[in-house]
């Protein structure tokens, strides 16, 4: 059974009118009022949770979801049947990572709910501008401040995908005409919006769980429900062919979705976040590619074959990053020493997502042409000892990383494996001579018994590969399969 990669793609609404927005705007503040509802019962209540919330020694999130109050408890909220039963699941798992996290650190947070008082965050940035020399209350306010600064109200919850009518969350809509996408959201109590009349050939994406077919036929949409609000949304090429082509082609299915309102522009923004599921069938690898990270070189690539044989080497120099990050570092300096505001100076985590995504795009089509198990060495100090990796930790190298969990999956290769990143460095591939006067400098290799030369980052990807290769499993299956 392959196993699922989850990408979420964020749709603007286009051009709401009046009513939409003030209906969009409703349900955001009932969605947030029930959300902190839920959150002051559950601390009222954390005994009861805490006892009857777990199984087998684990905090489950439907027993947590099972003690919280039903929808007949709490009918002021303004929300539909449907949304609140998400609500509950957001909450519980919310809830229940707080106690699995509490069990182990007695000192964790409670969970907090944005605040939609309009003027919360100027309220809290004059609060924690009038703390400043008081650590325990400038915490506080700290705390506070971030709180509000991520908007006033928290983004509403769809967990169940209507690809059949069933009147459940939302469904995602193509109309095969117009080329236009839309999304239907079940957001108000029965009989609270205008009747929703269909337009266009409204035909609903993803296909129906309890089917699993991809190839059956869609429905279209022909509701008239006056709870829901229809949607268009807008997108670009990119969102066609990453999320929306995929859906249509039965290559990718909808998920769950999040609607959030931005508050940051000069006008009130409003964004569908839909989650797509992939399923790729994994290929067998042929080759094994070792990828050494560092910070002369970002990444140093090895592919070899099952004999070990080098078939493919490649170095990408990081002094064009450094460069740019040391420029930046002092751009700020001076911005601070005149008491400018850096607010907005996000060009560096621009470039580090700009490189990272180069480098991990890189590695899959160098993966892909040779079909490649992907090895890196796990960074033991990375996480570990900030100080003393310091360097290493401005540097994008674990981000290229976490991109790969989700990137050479969906180029049907098996998920990235790593290994210890011990004498990765200093061993010879060819005698297996381990000595640290083998790396002479930062970038030349040269093993001191038998004289083999090369670059010290191809050495290391080399190595990881070769480590890989010749784990425990695999000589036993070797051996297994010459029998």
């Amino acid at each position: 059974m392959p196993a699922s990669v989850f990408l979420t793609a964020k749709f603007k609404v286009h051009n709401p009118s009046k009513r939409k927005q003030a209906a969009l705007d409703t349900a955001l503040e009932q969605y947030t009022y029930a959300y902190q509802y839920l959150l002051d019962w559950c601390r009222e209540n954390l005994d009861t949770l805490e006892e009857k919330g777990q199984s087998n020694g684990r905090y489950r999130e439907t027993l947590v979801r099972g003690q919280l109050p039903k929808r007949a408890g709490v009918a002021a909220f303004q929300l539909h049947s449907s949304v609140y039963a998400c609500l509950l699941v957001d909450v519980a798992g919310v809830i229940t990572g707080y106690l699995s996290l509490k069990r182990d650190n007695p000192e964790t947070g409670f969970p907090t709910c944005r605040d939609s008082n309009p003027d919360g965050y100027p309220n809290a940035l004059d609060e924690f501008a009038s703390s400043i020399g008081d650590s325990p209350e400038e915490n506080e306010k700290r705390d506070r401040l971030l709180k509000v600064f991520k908007g006033s109200v928290m983004p509403v919850y769809f967990g169940r995908p209507d690809a059949v009518p069933q009147m459940r969350n939302f469904p995602l809509l193509w109309d095969s005409q117009k080329e236009r996408f839309s999304a239907v959201v079940y957001i108000a109590p029965k009989d609270r919006l205008e009747p929703l009349v269909p337009e266009w050939n409204l035909q609903r994406m993803g296909w129906a769980s309890r089917t699993g077919d991809p190839e059956a036929p869609r429905p279209k949409l022909t509701a008239s429900s006056r709870s829901a609000l229809l949607l268009n949304l807008e997108m670009g090429r990119w969102h066609r062919g990453k999320f929306l082509d995929p859906s249509l082609a039965g290559e990718a299915n909808v998920r769950s979705a999040f609607l959030s309102r931005d508050e940051t522009a000069k006008c009130k923004a409003y964004y569908l976040h839909v989650t797509f599921e992939y399923a790729p069938e994994a290929i067998e690898p042929e080759t094994y590619m070792g990828v050494d990270r560092g910070l002369a070189n970002l990444i140093g690539i090895t592919v070899i074959d099952k004999a070990g044989k080098i078939l493919h080497q490649e170095l990408h120099s990081g002094e064009e990053l450094k460069k740019y990050q040391r420029h930046e570092f002092l751009v700020k300096k001076r911005l601070q020493k005149r008491g400018k505001d850096l607010t907005g100076r996000a060009n560096v985590w621009r470039r580090d997502e700009e490189i990272c995504h180069g480098l991990a795009n890189t590695i899959v089509d160098v993966a892909k042409r040779y079909r490649s198990q992907v090895v890196m060495e796990y960074l033991v100090g990375f996480k570990e000892r900030k100080r003393d990796f310091g360097a290493l930790k401005r540097s994008p190298l674990q981000r290229i990383e976490q991109i790969l969990d989700y990137k050479l999956p969906l180029a049907s290769l098996l998920p990235l494996r790593t290994v210890g990143a011990a004498y990765t460095s200093q061993r010879c591939p060819k005698c297996d001579y381990t000595d640290g006067k083998n790396r002479v400098t930062q970038a030349e290799f040269r093993c001191q018994q038998c004289r083999y030369e090369t670059h010290a980052d191809l050495n290391g990807g080399h190595n990881i590969a070769l480590k890989w290769l010749n784990r425990p499993s695999t000589k036993k299956a070797s051996t297994l399969t010459a029998a």
